[in-house]
């Protein structure tokens, strides 16, 4: 049995009857995905806000088979049920803090961890009836729904403009409309927003991979979208994108320009002040919801609004700052 206690500081090192490995939270975020199956983390949260604490709640979620707990010490957690609904083993409130965590709870938070993970496996929830997309006809205007969002932006705007000509410009902006159309309809979605430099597709909320693939191969396909659709003979056409999966206050294409909306705001700022030129960035939201396969192209790449952020740099011309995780 490991205990791994993840911390900024030695606060919490008294708490333990036996000491624990202590893990800062950067490099917890690598080692949970290479725990081993007698393993439990248990995280000291300090200085954390509500929503840093449902990012990190949404990524720990995602690993399976992963044992963890968590020690308030702020006392920010509001409901300790709905951490345990989210596949936490053990919680441990500020009030209780002065009694040690000893071998036989840590023992009965793992069995308790196991015994929930047969629970599970055997009730073999379907993942797409969980989450019914009425359609799009379907929405009410006001309400809010589940989508999964996809920012693309076209980068490097102004100087692309005065490279290329304004006329030459206008052409490539139709195309590249076009293209998003195009993938909007692959993808069973619609082209939400559109004000001539970023453009905001929404898809149902129940298929991330496939919408994932067809952004994947238009920043793959770039050099020839450049030459082909866009007419373009000595510049390269360079689009980035974003994908997030949130909540939205739903209006029709159009009807946009009154949406109030702090999840609207976040996608446009990450899109337009943190991606970089040609890659792609996805949120926790929609990493925890990859397959292993597919999540390990895509790095933990520090956080943007408390959010953590995973890049895609594969297709990117390569320069020293994609190499480096930022914080925003």
């Amino acid at each position: 049995m490991k205990v791994y206690l993840v911390t900024k500081s030695n606060k919490a090192d008294s708490l333990f009857s036996e000491e624990p490995i202590n893990l800062s939270f950067a490099l917890a975020k690598k080692k949970i995905y290479e725990a081993e199956p007698n393993a439990i983390f248990y995280f000291y949260l300090e200085d954390f806000t509500e929503r840093k604490l449902q990012n990190l709640v949404t990524e720990l979620s995602s690993v399976k088979s992963l044992k963890w707990g968590i020690i308030d010490a702020d006392s920010i957690v509001k409901d300790p049920a709905l951490l345990f609904h989210q596949g936490a083993c053990d919680f441990i409130a500020s009030k209780i803090m002065n009694q040690k965590i000893d071998k036989n709870r840590i023992e009965e938070a793992i069995d308790f961890a196991n015994k929930q993970k047969v629970s599970t496996e055997r009730k073999k929830p379907s993942k797409k009836n969980s989450q019914v997309f009425p359609g799009w006809s379907k929405l009410n205007a006001g309400k809010e729904y589940e989508f999964i969002a996809l920012f693309a932006s076209i980068d490097n705007y102004d100087s692309c403009r005065k490279k290329v000509g304004i006329n030459h410009f206008s052409y490539m902006q139709e195309a590249v409309q076009k293209i998003m159309l195009t993938l909007a309809a692959k993808g069973k979605g619609l082209l939400w927003i559109d004000d001539g430099q970023g453009y905001l597709l929404l898809f149902p909320p129940n298929d991330i991979e496939t919408v994932l693939i067809l952004a994947l191969e238009v920043l793959a396909n770039i050099r020839l979208i450049s030459f082909e659709q866009c007419k373009l003979t000595h510049e390269v056409l360079s689009l980035s994108f974003g994908l997030h999966k949130t909540k939205l206050p739903w209006q029709k294409p159009g009807k946009t320009e009154n949406i109030v909306s702090d999840a609207l705001n976040f996608i446009y700022h990450m899109g337009k002040h943190y991606t970089e030129q040609g890659c792609l960035d996805l949120t926790s939201s929609v990493f925890s919801e990859l397959s292993a396969k597919t999540s390990h192209a895509f790095p933990d790449f520090g956080s943007f609004e408390e959010t953590t952020v995973h890049r895609f740099l594969g297709f990117s011309y390569y320069k020293p700052s994609l190499l480096r995780p930022t914080k925003k």
